[in-house]
């Protein structure tokens, strides 16, 4: 349940009739190994993101900020889901360096499986220089496909003091410009204003059309009130650009739930935020919350939202959503991948596929193993959608 009261919203854990079928069907899941299958090619992780160019062929950026020397980049990936089960093997709960082929997926759920993976290569993101980024200058976790340029966002690095950003990158993967930001994102001296530390741009979406690009804040901004805990959610933000006009639109506040459980440690981490979205229209999306505690059994809950704008607020004006008076965007709980995976990661990154011979969409995920394969992996998953399950706003 979400109660809106003078901006302040409470999200509960989404309830489940356990009698009503999932709108998502889970086809398998593969884990990809870590290892580059060329010798002096970068380490396969940090997967934050997941597009679908073509056919079976998808780009993935990764979060490397460039601490070791490793070139900021997208991989190319692909993923096939196959029209009938194939036999899968592997563990479903197993966890860290996967064996087999460098650079291919590994069946993770055992049984049926009607998924396959593997990283075909990998391309480098450059200044507009022409030069490599500079490392630690950027946090890359959103990415988009326009013609042959790329949309990426950057959390940026507040306590460097290193600004976020989404800015548009050339056919040579070179930068062009940056979008400029409303007010309210950079994060100020004292930082009592701006973007959370590893909290900024982490989802990115474009609609079908091309006119209009989204970009969501993982949590809130710190004028809009504290970060969501196991006892209250919180508010992030959604920019949404006006490509037509080539310039920032509207923005709109979008309630996330609170965390799925407690921490039985009192430093041990609980987050939720935002991790992925998906742009159906202008004001119709998929959001992706990404919950984690620490020391508890179920580590992540992966929560899938259909999303209308179309009666929320545009809270452009509003320097701080606290005690501030706005509809929020209206969300129908989908499915929790919790609930139909048997050993889920750290779900980062999500994107429709091609569609079954059935008429169904299929919906990919991948993981962010955090360059952690010891504790982590890459994980990618498919399902199909029921093609009732996404309503849009017109139906509400």
């Amino acid at each position: 349940m979400l109660l809106a009261v003078g901006g302040i919203v409470a999200c509960g854990p989404a309830e489940t009739d356990p009698g009503i079928a999932s709108p998502l069907t889970f086809l398998g899941d593969v884990i990809i190994n870590p290892v580059p299958a060329v010798s002096g090619d970068p380490e396969i992780g940090g997967l934050s993101s997941l597009y679908h160019v073509g056919d079976s062929v998808y780009y993935a950026i990764s979060d490397d900020r460039g601490r070791t020397g490793r070139p900021a980049r997208f991989y190319v990936l692909d993923i096939h889901v196959a029209d009938r089960d194939t036999v899968g093997g592997g563990d479903s709960g197993r966890s860290g360096t996967v064996e087999g082929n460098p650079g291919e997926g590994t069946a993770a759920g055992g049984g049926s499986n009607r998924v396959t993976a593997s990283v075909l290569g990998w391309e480098e993101i450059f200044a507009a220089s022409g030069e490599p980024l500079e490392p630690l200058t950027y946090d890359l976790e959103g990415m988009v496909v326009l013609d042959a340029n790329f949309f990426i966002s950057s959390e940026g690095d507040v306590a460097r003091g290193v600004e976020p950003f989404v800015a548009v990158f050339g056919p040579d993967r070179a930068m062009m410009e940056t979008l400029a930001l409303p007010p309210g994102y950079v994060p100020n001296a004292d930082r009592s204003s701006g973007v959370r530390d590893n909290l900024a741009f982490e989802a990115l979406g474009i609609t079908p059309d091309a006119r209009y690009l989204f970009a969501a804040t993982e949590s809130a901004l710190e004028q809009d009130g504290a970060v969501a805990t196991p006892d209250a959610g919180t508010m992030a933000r959604i920019l949404r650009f006006d490509r037509d006009h080539g310039v920032f639109d509207a923005q709109f506040a979008y309630p996330i739930d609170a965390v799925h459980d407690s921490s039985p440690s009192p430093i041990g981490l609980e987050v939720n935020g935002v991790a992925e979205l998906i742009a159906l229209s202008g004001d119709h999306l998929l959001v992706l919350e990404r919950s984690f505690v620490a020391g508890v059994i179920r580590f992540h809950s992966i929560k899938l939202f259909d999303v209308c704008l179309a009666d929320a607020t545009d809270v452009s004006g509003m320097g701080s959503l606290t005690d501030a008076e706005f509809v929020p965007a209206s969300k129908r709980f989908i499915a929790d991948l919790a609930d139909l995976v048997p050993h889920l990661d750290n779900v980062e990154g999500m994107s429709f596929g091609p569609s079954l011979p059935s008429g169904e969409r299929t919906l990919i995920f991948v993981s962010d193993n955090n360059f952690a394969p010891e504790r982590q992996i890459t994980q990618v998953l498919a399902f199909s959608v029921d093609p009732n399950a996404l309503q849009g706003c017109s139906s509400r």
